[in-house]
């Protein structure tokens, strides 16, 4: 299997790692502010927000289909599993935190909704998903600025694929609209680039599991 990832593996962090910064620091202080443990950063590229999550008594594990963004992680006290997210096999309910950036909106209809419920199920009772991606495009100038141009530009060079993935997961109500399953306890962590990409957290919880699995079924149907 051709690994998409080996060429901008080396390079990615030099690239995007100070434009993400904030994003992964606030995430890391919502799940030490909420005192989760067992985090799993789900599509966790080079791995540096579980190198920002390390700390005496964390245990981390971070999921991607490319070995070369793993090879650029600092091994030392985090788990690597390089697999599909999508075809991940570990015990249900199992992690405190499961981190969903920026990973869903590269991914097309199917495969993102296999992402979302897998990483669903992994997060226990009480714990959250953790998700950061973009949102609908703010009424602003900046918005449209980032939203409208900037973001779509990036998008469109990091290949045709992810490009109409991008556009797919844009013209279909972003964030806020493939999460309504689960949304019954979302909660707005940050936002970054003039209100483009928010950071949300979500909690399981009975109701919200409830709800989950409602909406599955008339989907089904």
């Amino acid at each position: 299997m051709i690994d998409e990832y080996a060429k901008i593996a080396p390079y990615y962090e030099r690239i995007l790692g100070k434009r993400l910064y904030s994003i992964r620091k606030n995430i890391r202080t919502f799940i030490h502010y909420q005192g989760h443990r067992r985090i799993i950063d789900m599509c966790c590229g080079t791995g540096r927000q579980l190198e920002m999550l390390k700390e005496p008594g964390m245990d981390l594990y971070g999921v991607d289909i490319s070995l070369a963004m793993i090879d650029e992680a600092a091994q030392h006290e985090i788990t690597f599993i390089n697999k599909n997210a999508l075809d991940v096999d570990l015990p249900a309910e199992s992690f405190d935190a499961v981190i969903l950036s920026f990973s869903l909106h590269e991914k097309n209809d199917y495969d993102r909704n296999i992402l979302l419920d897998t990483s669903w199920k992994l997060v226990r009772p009480k714990g959250h998903l953790i998700i950061s991606d973009y949102c609908r495009v703010p009424t602003t100038w900046q918005g449209f600025l980032w939203g409208r141009i900037l973001i779509p530009l990036l998008e469109r060079l990091a290949g045709r694929e992810h490009h109409r993935n991008y556009s797919s997961w844009m013209s279909g109500g972003a964030l806020e609209k493939h999460i309504e399953p689960i949304a019954a306890r979302k909660n707005i962590i940050s936002q970054h680039f003039n209100g483009t990409i928010s950071v949300c957290s979500i909690q399981k919880e009975p109701y919200a599991e409830k709800v989950f699995r409602a909406v599955k079924l008339i989907q089904q149907s």
